[in-house]
C-alpha cells in the first residue's frame, strides 16, 4: 500500500471513524515513543541488596554485654552467663498487664528448661522502692533480675515485653517483641538448648 492508497483510504472514512483512527494512531506513536524514566518512590533489586547489606540483621549479631543485678542487688554480667549456658532473656514491667500475664507462662517454662537454658526475668522499673517490692512479692522458682534503662536500650527494648533467645557463646537466635507465642518460644528454647 502506498501512502497515497492510504490516504484516500483515509479521506473516504465518516469523521467519526477518522477521529478513532487518528486517536489509534497517536497512541502507537506515543507508545513506541515512550522510554519509561526510574520511578523515585519505586525500590529496584539494586535497592534492596544496599538495605540488606546497611541493615545487618540482628539475628547474626553477637548478643552485648549489660550488666543485671539480682534481686539480692548483686550484679552480674549477661556476657558472663551467655558463655556458660544458652540464655533466655526476657524484659517486662509490671504495669505491663501482657507480662503479667506471661510471667506464670515463663514459670512453666522454666520448670521444663530452667536446667539447659539460664532463664532471666529482667524488669525494667526504674525506682528502688518498686523494686523491693517486686523482689518481696517475687513467687517463681525463676530468677528475678533488674536492669537499667540504659542497658534495656542497649537491647532496643522500647517496649515490653520482650525477649531474646540466646545461643552459648552469644550468638542471638530468636527476639520477640510483644505477648509471645509458647509453641514459638518453646521452639526456641528446645533449639538453643540442643546446640
Amino acid at each position: 500500500m502506498t501512502i497515497h492508497a492510504v490516504r484516500d483510504w483515509f479521506n473516504q472514512l465518516p469523521a467519526r471513524k477518522k477521529g478513532v483512527v487518528v486517536t489509534a494512531l497517536l497512541c502507537v506513536l506515543i507508545t513506541i515513543g515512550y522510554v519509561p524514566q526510574r520511578n523515585p518512590y519505586v525500590l529496584q533489586p539494586s535497592d534492596f541488596k544496599e538495605a540488606q547489606a546497611a541493615a545487618r540483621p540482628e539475628l547474626e549479631q553477637l548478643a552485648r554485654n549489660i550488666p543485671l543485678v539480682t534481686a539480692d542487688g548483686q550484679t552480674v554480667a549477661l556476657r558472663k552467663l551467655y558463655n556458660e549456658k544458652p540464655v533466655f532473656v526476657y524484659f517486662w514491667l509490671t504495669w505491663s498487664d501482657t507480662a503479667q500475664a506471661e510471667l506464670p507462662i515463663l514459670g512453666d517454662l522454666y520448670k521444663t528448661y530452667g536446667h539447659d537454658v539460664d532463664c532471666l526475668i529482667v524488669c525494667r522499673d526504674r525506682d528502688a522502692h518498686t523494686r523491693q517490692k517486686i523482689a518481696a512479692d517475687w513467687s517463681y522458682t525463676m530468677p528475678l533480675y533488674f536492669a537499667s534503662m540504659d542497658s534495656a536500650d542497649t537491647y532496643n527494648v522500647y517496649s515490653v515485653p520482650m525477649y531474646y533467645v540466646i545461643h552459648q557463646g552469644g550468638k542471638i537466635l530468636d527476639i520477640h517483641k510483644g505477648g509471645f507465642n509458647t509453641r514459638r518460644l518453646s521452639y526456641s528454647l528446645e533449639e538453643v538448648k540442643r546446640n
